[in-house]
């Protein structure tokens, strides 16, 4: 291997930019990912109101709201993980 991975960009600092259809192969799959997600999150919020409307105690309220958290938590750690690799492969100073 050369050091550029299948989108032209380099491993290090001597890097090459960039082909142009590397962002549009991650904003299509990102666009798939984001579907699933959404259908996730719809049930995920259908769920979490059923156990809240169940829920017998404040304990398990608690653990809900942290559940509700966590998911919420990664969700955010990946949008931006994603942004990163754009960032890497973009140059947005414009």
């Amino acid at each position: 291997m050369n050091g550029i991975n299948e989108c032209g960009f380099g491993f290090g600092c001597g890097c090459e930019p960039p082909r142009p259809s590397c962002l549009d192969d991650i904003a299509c799959s990102q666009r798939k990912v984001a579907e699933c997600e959404a259908k996730l999150f719809c049930v995920i919020a259908d769920r979490l109101g059923c156990e809240i409307r169940h829920a017998r105690c404040m304990r398990e309220l608690e653990y809900l709201l942290r559940l509700t958290n966590n998911f919420l938590a990664a969700s955010a750690v990946k949008e931006k993980a994603i942004g990163e690799v754009v960032s890497a492969l973009c140059d947005c100073d414009d």
